[in-house]
């Protein structure tokens, strides 16, 4: 590209550009690029090794993963920027953003990257005619200085009680907006120092890509308040944990689909229902594709807002998949994911899923119009349960491909076995002294 192009393109007051990914954790990676080298390296990509798709949330490389590993010496795939993607960084003087497609030398996309696989689910439902508005809402905690939630009382959806953090949340939507994420609402929760917010409906493939960076923004943008964002699904026993809801509609010819509400069955869309269908079925597989760290398992509590069994109901909060909105806003709404959930991987799982239902035209079961929290605990308790629910599930793992099914499957074993020889704090407290 010539120079004076990418000079319109990036403008005068831009000297870096962060080229960046998501990694398996769903984390933002990538290097920062002078904007004057930043041309040479758009149509010859920038090299990283692969073993950062073979590493956990503290960097920790399996050595012995099977797409990438030792043996091979993690080989450098190359990153090529994606024009389309690039954003100016409101919270940062001087930096731009630009996502990036991975490739490997022979032009063949690494199969472990998630973008790359809801990129290949996308491709799949497009050629049979469908394509998805995705939108997706996240909780997290601000926590101070001594990693303790600021505030001290629960006050979900008070104003007067999110009035001190507006210095922190204001700027915080403001930036958002101002970086082309759409905020359509923001909120606090069920928590001391637990806010929501709602991050507005798009193709799926741009909300995915928008949920990765609303992370790292809601991240880098807290730290300059002296504060930390965190996304950790249960971070403090007996409080509430942190959600990922995946609202989805299908569409076709650019329509919603579950719009129309003139049909047979009990929503009167058969379409929508074999949809939900399929969502049910695979929900203890996709509960391995929403929470694929051991504490995701431990927000699954009664009357917690998070899901204890594949139930669905219409606007029920206690059900796994609620139904809502009506008209061109009718939507199914996932309820299943943890906040740290690699947002790429669950919406290609949700996606799958669905479409599952469609082509096998799987029935719906009963509607729960009461407390679906008294029909008890049915979903996947564990990472090692979630793992044996992903293992068996053949439609999910065929649509996610062989590579990253096992890729998959193998990170989480070895967290799960981290995890099962550590010795805790609550072991020390209760067998210390008696054993």
């Amino acid at each position: 590209m010539a120079n004076k192009k990418l000079k319109d393109i990036l403008g005068d007051d831009i000297d870096t550009v962060e080229c960046g990914f998501g990694d398996v954790q769903g984390q933002l990676r990538g290097k920062r690029i002078p904007a004057r080298h930043f041309a040479q390296i758009l149509d010859s990509g920038f090299g990283m090794a692969d073993a950062l798709f073979s590493w956990d949330h503290e960097c920790g490389i399996m050595m012995e993963a099977t797409y990438t590993n030792a043996d091979v010496g993690f080989p450098d795939m190359e990153l090529f920027p994606m024009l389309d993607t690039l954003r100016k960084v409101p919270w940062r003087e001087g930096a731009a953003s630009v996502l990036c497609e991975s490739r490997h030398p022979d032009g063949r996309r690494v199969a472990i990257d998630p973008r790359n696989v809801l990129v290949g689910v996308l491709d799949q439902a497009a050629g049979e005619g469908y394509t998805f508005n995705i939108g997706t809402e996240l909780e997290f905690y601000l926590l101070g200085q001594d990693n303790n939630p600021v505030g001290d009382v629960i006050q979900c959806y008070s104003l007067s009680a999110g009035a001190p953090w507006e210095h922190v949340m204001r700027p915080l939507r403001r930036m958002l907006d101002e970086f082309g994420i759409y905020v359509e609402a923001c909120n606090t929760e069920y928590a001391p120092g637990q806010f929501e917010m709602n991050v507005r409906y798009d193709q799926a493939l741009d909300s995915a890509d928008n949920t990765l960076r609303f992370k790292a923004a809601v991240r880098e943008i807290s730290n300059e308040h002296g504060l930390m964002a965190t996304f950790m699904p249960k971070p403090f026993p007996g409080e509430s944990g942190n959600g990922l809801h995946v609202h989805q509609s299908v569409l076709s010819d650019g329509n919603n689909v579950f719009a129309d509400e003139g049909g047979q069955g009990v929503l009167g869309n058969e379409l929508m229902e074999h949809y939900l269908a399929g969502l049910l079925e695979h929900m203890p597989a996709l509960m391995f594709l929403g929470g694929s760290s051991v504490n995701a398992y431990k927000r699954l509590e009664e009357y917690s807002f998070a899901p204890m069994n594949a139930t669905w109901g219409h606007d029920n909060r206690t059900v796994g998949i609620r139904t809502v909105g009506h008209g061109s806003g009718r939507r199914i709404e996932y309820r299943g994911a943890a906040a740290d959930a690699n947002p790429y991987l669950i919406i290609a799982g949700c996606i799958a899923a669905g479409l599952d239902g469609v082509k096998n035209k799987l029935a719906l079961p009963a509607r729960v119009d009461g407390d679906a929290y008294a029909l008890g605990l049915s979903l996947p308790a564990t990472l090692a349960e979630g793992i044996a629910a992903f293992e068996t599930d053949e439609v999910l793992k065929n649509a996610l491909g062989e590579h990253m099914s096992l890729h998959l499957l193998e990170l989480a074993r070895r967290e799960w076995g981290l995890f099962s020889r550590a010795v805790t704090d609550w072991e020390r407290d209760r067998y210390l002294r008696w054993a």
